[in-house]
């Protein structure tokens, strides 16, 4: 009876391991390509509206200095 009692205990030890080595794995094969997907993202939003924000100063200050030609 305490051979059976040891031995399920390992069989569960083992399980538990096996699924804890299976979600890491899972995770660390998932998880970092979608972080870099959106900081990739989050930087290309930024970069698109600090260049919108530029060109259209820019583009007011050349048609105001086509006007005064």
């Amino acid at each position: 009876m305490i051979c059976l009692r040891v031995a399920l205990s390992f069989v569960r030890f083992l399980v538990a391991f096996i699924l804890a080595f299976a979600v890491t794995q899972a995770v660390c094969a998932y998880v970092p390509p979608i972080i870099a997907l959106a900081l990739q993202l989050g930087g290309v939003f930024c970069y698109s509206t600090h260049l919108q924000r530029y060109s259209s100063t820019s583009v007011v200050k050349g048609v105001a200095n086509v006007e005064d030609e």
